[in-house]
């Protein structure tokens, strides 16, 4: 019972911390980024704040140390608010690791036979290798109007605060699933999918998804420890319609298929569903940063043009009302051996 109510005050403590994080941003983009006027539009706007104390402290002196731990310490509580709506989040056993610090990965397993009386017994080894996970970022923007900013009502904070969230979910979901992300050394990891083995569907009944399924899971390298399938809402559903009465729990927002766990995104591969260890998946989680910006100039496209062509189209923020936000996410992962995750494409189940 003292655990369950000491998780359930943490809990609330870190959906205060959050809530404030982005009503400071919401007061430092109204006021232009001025810290000074960013309080005096926090303390008028949400004067019983749980955190106005600490929005002072990084306020008046914002370039301190101690206003960076005052703003890490808000910015600490949004992260934990918003890592269950992610992916890694929604899994079951990833590994949690450092960065920059090195930790082993299996390679292959020991082998073990019965062994008669007095005969010898089969000598082997588990091979491993190492793997490091330096600090890497993923970064977007998200766009926000004036008026929207400015408006006291509740409804406009909760939009903020949904879109704000939406938008650091997508990034990583992104990052994590894209089949075509190779990774660039010292900028971005290859993503999950990248270079996984694919099967392509062979059918759109139920028939066919059994037999696909069962085709993706065999090029798997051994039998995972903890299966995940993970799959747009639509394919879950599409799924779910062509299996009947036989997958009661599966639905929009997941649920279980033939026992194991179904994790929907938005952000996955259209028209894919992948099969992923969880135990595989080692993640360094840095938290997050977001910046504020009302005078940039931005491509509003995804992704961006890098560099811009003479047909990238550009948005002046001052001229269109907006402001951008820049969530900057601390991430990197990797997979810790091969073939531990499969691709089923062509999943068009109906």
């Amino acid at each position: 019972m003292a655990e369950r109510l000491s998780a359930l005050t943490a809990a609330i403590d870190a959906e205060a911390r959050a809530r404030d994080y982005a009503r400071w941003l919401v007061a430092l983009s109204v006021s232009n980024g001025d810290s000074i006027g960013a309080t005096q539009v926090f303390n008028t706007r949400w004067p019983g704040a749980a955190n106005r104390g600490t929005v002072h402290k990084a306020a008046t002196s914002p370039t301190s140390s101690a206003a960076m731990t005052e703003l890490s310490t808000l910015a600490g509580g949004f992260i934990e608010t918003l890592r269950p709506a992610t992916i890694i989040g929604k899994l079951t056993a990833p590994r949690r690791v450092p960065v920059n610090i090195r930790v082993p990965s299996a390679t292959s397993g020991a082998s073990v036979t019965w062994a008669g009386a007095a005969a010898p017994a089969m000598v082997s080894s588990m091979a491993f290798a190492e793997i490091t996970l330096p600090p890497l970022k993923i970064s977007g923007i998200v766009a926000l109007t004036r008026e929207l900013l400015r408006s006291t009502a509740p409804e406009a904070e909760a939009l903020i605060d949904a879109d704000l969230r939406a938008g650091v979910v997508a990034f990583e979901d992104k990052a994590l699933l894209d089949p075509a992300a190779a990774g660039v050394v010292g900028v971005s990891p290859a993503s999950v999918t990248y270079g996984a083995p694919t099967i392509t569907a062979s059918g759109t009944d139920a028939d066919a998804l059994k037999v696909d399924l069962a085709a993706a899971w065999a090029t798997l390298a051994a039998d995972p420890v903890a299966p995940t399938f993970i799959m747009r809402p639509t394919t879950a559903m599409g799924c779910a319609r062509a299996l009947g009465a036989t997958a009661p729990d599966l639905g929009w927002s997941g649920g279980r298929l033939f026992g194991v766990p179904v994790v929907t995104s938005s952000s996955a591969p259209a028209s894919t569903i992948i099969i992923l260890d969880a135990a595989a998946l080692l993640v360094a989680d840095g938290g997050v940063e977001i910046d504020m910006a009302g005078n940039a100039t931005i491509e509003l496209a995804a992704p961006p043009s890098n560099p811009p062509v003479a047909a990238t189209v550009m948005t002046s923020l001052w001229q269109s009302g907006l402001v951008g936000l820049r969530a900057v996410r601390g991430i990197n992962w990797a997979m810790a051996r091969p073939n531990a995750v499969a691709l089923l494409t062509g999943a068009s189940y109906s």
